[in-house]
């Protein structure tokens, strides 16, 4: 019998900065998709970091309410 040690899957951490390069979110998930509640954000433009199996992905993300 094989195990899979779920402690050793992928996360990805997910990091969200704004304009100012300031860290203003971060969490870690082993799901795929995930929801963010940015309510609390300024309208404006932010950057979300991706980090998965040690290679780094970015996004611009923007805030309008």
């Amino acid at each position: 019998k094989n195990k899979i040690d779920l402690n050793k899957l992928a996360e990805y951490e997910i990091r969200i900065y704004n304009i100012q390069n300031i860290l203003l979110y971060q969490t870690k998930t082993k799901n795929q998709s995930t929801n963010i509640n940015t309510s609390k954000f300024i309208s404006g433009i932010y950057y979300v970091h991706v980090l998965y199996e040690g290679k780094e992905y970015a996004e611009q993300l923007l805030v309008n309410h």
